[in-house]
């Protein structure tokens, strides 16, 4: 019979295999170099960067495929040398996501003489309105306004928006401000 402190052969076998695994996961995650890691990190951000030699025909991407066109360092194109430049298109971008964010502010205090001259800065900015965020806006102004000349109206042309619209961001606010109330 076996001793109180005696290992059954299996039981070793699974202690032994634990710590075998423990050793091997302690020593892939050990520290490769015994500087500070501060100190090696900052190293590699002071760095210079490598002097472009040649205009790059092809880059992997991501998944292995080289893009269609060839890229150019920026100094050799003549282009700004800001990798991501700010243009015009950028700026317009930037302008209707801060006319949007104030109408989504407008929305939340229900103000509504705000929300319609925005929706008419919005509409001037962005005239095709692929999105009908316009629309949405102004249906919801329409079932804010509390002097409203016909509130069924203003609930019918917000239902035919919630209807319609089915991938508008602004469908749970249809149904909240003119479906529910």
């Amino acid at each position: 019979m076996e001793g109180v402190g005696a290992v059954s052969p299996p039981a070793r076998r699974l202690w032994l295999g634990s710590a075998a695994l423990l050793l091997t996961a302690g020593i892939s995650v050990w520290p490769v170099t015994h500087e500070a890691p501060e100190r090696v990190a900052s190293e590699h951000v002071i760095s210079e960067p490598e002097p472009a030699e040649a205009p790059h025909t092809a880059h992997a991407t991501s998944h292995g495929h080289a893009p269609d066109r060839a890229i150019a360092p920026a100094a050799e194109s003549g282009d700004d040398l800001h990798p991501h430049p700010i243009t015009p298109e950028h700026e317009a971008i930037q302008h209707e996501l801060r006319l949007v964010g104030a109408l989504q502010d407008a929305l939340d205090l229900q103000d509504v003489p705000a929300l319609r001259s925005l929706v008419e800065r919005y509409r001037a900015h962005v005239p095709g309105d692929e999105n009908k965020l316009a629309e949405g806006y102004a249906r919801l102004a329409d079932c804010l306004d509390a002097d409203a000349r016909d509130p069924s109206a203003a609930r019918e042309a917000a239902a035919a928006y919630y209807e319609n619209e089915r991938a508008s961001t602004l469908r749970r606010y249809i149904r909240r401000y003119c479906l529910e109330r």
